[in-house]
């Protein structure tokens, strides 16, 4: 709603587990529908669900704490 209401658009979203309060089955459709709420935004997702992973390409995604992998 905030990104409606204030018209983001080319603007940098940071977003710490979306997931957190969502059922497995939602991680993904949630993170669909506000990539497709303003233009040409990036959105950087703090995440360990394996839905929200698998929809993007591994050169855009950075591992934290993951030594020797």
């Amino acid at each position: 709603m905030a990104f409606d209401r204030l018209g983001l658009s080319r603007s940098i979203v940071l977003i710490d587990t979306p997931e957190l309060f969502l059922p497995p089955d939602d991680h993904a459709p949630f993170l669909r529908t506000l990539a497709g709420l303003g233009a040409d935004n990036q959105i950087f997702a703090a995440t360990t669900s394996p839905a929200l992973l698998e929809m993007v390409s591994p050169t855009q995604i950075i591992r934290l704490g993951t030594k020797g992998k």
